[in-house]
């Protein structure tokens, strides 16, 4: 755009009183400019004037869009440009905000090539970037600083775009965004893949992919008559340490058939930085069972059964609940121990035939491990009771 002189009234022929068609036309060209690419449809020359808002509305569109890049380029070495029609500046100012979805994960330090230049991707403590900041397909955001960099200007990772912000967030377990919170495995004799295109979040604000893993990553190979824990730990913690090699974290298959304690005791269970997702058992000729586990940031259940007591004398009586065997047993395949509690019983009666011989009847539940629970029901004198019984499962 020009800088025009200003006009003064009744001082033609002097170019102080002279508007003429170029000076008129560049300014309503930067205009029609401006709204044309926010991608706004300009009125027909002619008219009629349907919209009087179209500049304030592309003033609104480029204050969110003209923030967002598109990204391509390998590893370490990122190239932005405007997205859609978007006009982007043509050199980078100070406080500038750049939005983009990298195209490949980092694995040590960073460029970005954009407004015409090429500068550093640096931490918001502007230091050098080590690997694992920038995931791939994962929302990024960074502010240009024109002091940082040892003054040579840099774009710094804003705190919360940051991989390693999760750590410090509020204690949530992973949760599996895909179908019934569940992963997805194809499994064959002697080996067991993870399925690509699956999704879950970590401490409630990091989203992954198994597509981000590659394939051989996500494959393990089995032997015969062996119980195996598949897991998946958070970058920079437990087996997928450093966080620079395991950007979207690393599944282990770990062999759990001697495990002391057993592979049931609930010190396996996800928990906020290792989530397991499933139990996979083979047989001896080292064909595959695989039990997938919900993982989810709170884990519910409301269950209701009926229960009818066999006739008799005594059940159970003098049994606890481990090793009750009777009533109804709960599948809950759960990524993590439940703990369970009763919650009403109805149509429950007893009967005897003296003060001495009283009928007595106790209800329980005992949740056996994160596979499943028991609803049970134990008694001295029995005439056949029948009794609806529910219960709630919370992990």
């Amino acid at each position: 755009m020009r800088d025009f002189a200003n006009k003064i009234d009744n001082t033609a022929p002097s170019p102080s009183g002279i508007l003429t068609a170029a000076e008129d036309m560049v300014r309503f060209n930067e205009l029609k400019s401006a709204v044309s690419t926010a991608a706004i449809t300009l009125d027909p020359a002619a008219g009629p004037d349907a919209d009087l808002t179209m500049l304030a509305q592309a003033m609104a569109r480029y204050a969110s869009g003209g923030q967002v890049y598109d990204c391509a380029g390998a590893a370490n070495a990122y190239t932005l440009t405007g997205k859609n029609l978007f006009v982007v500046p043509k050199s980078p100012f100070d406080g500038q905000l750049v939005l983009f979805l990298p195209s490949a994960t980092n694995n040590s330090a960073s460029t970005a090539t954009f407004a015409g230049v090429t500068k550093a991707i640096r931490s918001y403590a502007d230091t050098a970037l080590v690997g694992g900041e920038l995931v791939i397909e994962r929302p990024t955001a960074c502010v240009y600083k024109a002091s940082a960099n040892s003054g040579a200007g840099a774009l710094l990772v804003l705190p919360w775009a940051l991989p390693g912000s999760a750590s410090v967030l509020a204690p949530i377990y992973p949760e599996i965004t895909s179908t019934n919170n569940v992963l997805t495995f194809t499994s064959t004799t002697g080996q067991i893949v993870v399925d690509g295109g699956l999704g879950w979040v970590w401490r409630g604000a990091l989203a992954f992919t198994s597509a981000a893993i590659s394939a051989p990553d996500r494959t393990f190979a089995t032997s015969a008559s062996k119980t195996y824990h598949l897991m998946w730990d958070a970058p920079g913690t437990g087996n997928a340490n450093p966080a620079a090699t395991y950007p979207a974290g690393r599944f282990s298959l770990i062999d759990r058939t001697s495990a002391s304690p057993a592979e049931t005791d609930s010190s396996y269970d996800t928990t906020y930085d290792r989530m397991l997702v499933a139990k996979v058992a083979t047989n001896g000729s080292n064909v595959l069972t695989v039990t997938a586990l919900k993982n989810k940031a709170r884990l519910v259940l409301d269950y209701a059964t009926a229960i009818l007591s066999p006739l008799g004398e005594s059940y159970e009586d003098t049994k606890v609940g481990a090793s009750i065997t009777g009533g109804t047993v709960v599948t809950l395949d759960w990524s993590r121990k439940a703990l369970g509690s009763l919650t009403n019983v109805t149509d429950m009666t007893t009967s005897h035939s003296t003060v001495t011989n009283a009928g007595e009847s106790n209800l329980g539940v005992h949740v056996t491990s994160r596979y499943s629970a028991r609803l049970f029901s134990q008694y001295t004198v029995n005439s056949g009771n029948g009794y609806a019984i529910a219960a709630a499962f919370i992990a």
